[in-house]
């Protein structure tokens, strides 16, 4: 008797993944339409004897950096599985079910912000294994939560000057100090994280057949946006439709200086953190900015953990800009 132990990622190593936003039990598209509705697998997997009925849930959030599962955000409703199968010892494999949940994207998803959005999947035991075995459920911290799942990675394409606008979210217990850590992966440095990601299903197939390479960006900048929000603490627990910046995701330079705050200019993204002060559920828009290089078939990773000042994990993305193809170079 091997007490069933369910999970969201790759293995029951890597759940959470590692980064915990990059999580590959969520396959979405690349971007979502509101015209289309869309399917978005979910998969869960066990580690041991088969599992009793098993609920899931998904969420969508705009590209940021701490994500809040808001009912009124909730695509569709929570699916159930009947049993979650059982590991095998021949082949050696964890059992796994899939659910493909169908969604028609709302405007403020595939307009405002550009078709690109952040989601959250999560699990949880309908009822005890039996045998004393203890009834798995997700926790409100999926960060550590090897029952949930974030998928917080976009590729943006065919744009030589490119930025990109995300919202630091703060979330619900959270002190109001915190930092935003900016890093710009480096081939020659960051060579496991960046293999990891192309490893990713959705990351290859967007990129492979482009015959993309990855290169450290020239530079990379960051900007504090003009519009904060709060988020309404009764949104927690009811479906309540939540304040929307004016605009978020991938964008050109010359928009996303429209929407700095007055005077603000961009800062360049060092070894230090930005410093942000956000309330509980309070919201910043944020635009990042990268400088490409002279280089063609090239693309561009930069990655965005927010963290509390007392280094508690908040969230993260990750934004992969790569670089039109150059039609006049002989």
């Amino acid at each position: 008797m091997v007490c069933p132990n369910i999970y969201l990622g790759n293995s029951i190593e890597s759940a959470p993944s590692d980064p915990y936003w990059g999580n590959p039990a969520i396959v979405p598209p690349a971007t979502v339409t509101e015209a289309n509705g869309i399917t978005i697998p979910v998969t869960v997997r066990n580690h041991g004897d088969a599992a009793p009925a098993t609920s899931l849930e998904l969420y969508w959030s705009d590209p940021t950096t701490g994500f809040i599962a808001l009912p009124s955000r909730r695509i569709g409703t929570s699916f159930t599985f009947a049993s979650i199968p059982a590991a095998t010892a021949v082949p050696p494999a964890d059992g796994s079910a899939t659910h493909a949940f169908a969604w028609v994207p709302p405007a403020e998803a595939a307009t405002l912000n550009g078709g690109h959005v952040c989601l959250l999947a999560r699990a949880r035991m309908e009822a005890p294994p039996g045998a004393r075995c203890m009834q798995q459920s997700y926790t409100n911290t999926p960060q550590t939560d090897p029952r949930s799942a974030i998928r917080n990675i976009h590729v943006v394409q065919g744009m030589r000057r490119k930025a990109f606008a995300f919202a630091a979210t703060n979330l619900p217990r959270q002190e109001n100090e915190s930092l935003l850590f900016i890093r710009p992966r480096d081939p020659k440095v960051d060579r496991r994280r960046l293999e990891a990601l192309a490893e990713d299903p959705l990351v290859h197939e967007l990129l492979a057949h482009r015959q993309v390479r990855f290169v450290a960006p020239a530079a990379v900048r960051v900007g504090h946006g003009r519009e904060q929000l709060q988020i309404p603490y009764e949104a927690l627990e009811k479906e309540l439709r939540v304040p929307t910046f004016t605009r978020l995701g991938p964008m050109d330079e010359q928009a996303a200086a429209q929407l700095l705050e007055p005077g603000g200019k961009l800062i360049e993204c060092l070894a230090e953190p930005v410093p942000l002060a956000l309330k509980p559920l309070e919201r910043r828009l944020m635009t990042l900015h990268v400088e490409m290089r002279d280089v063609d078939h090239a693309a561009y990773v930069v990655d965005v953990e927010h963290r509390g000042a007392d280094g508690a994990a908040i969230g993260g993305l990750t934004v992969i800009f790569v670089a039109p193809h150059d039609f006049f170079r002989g």
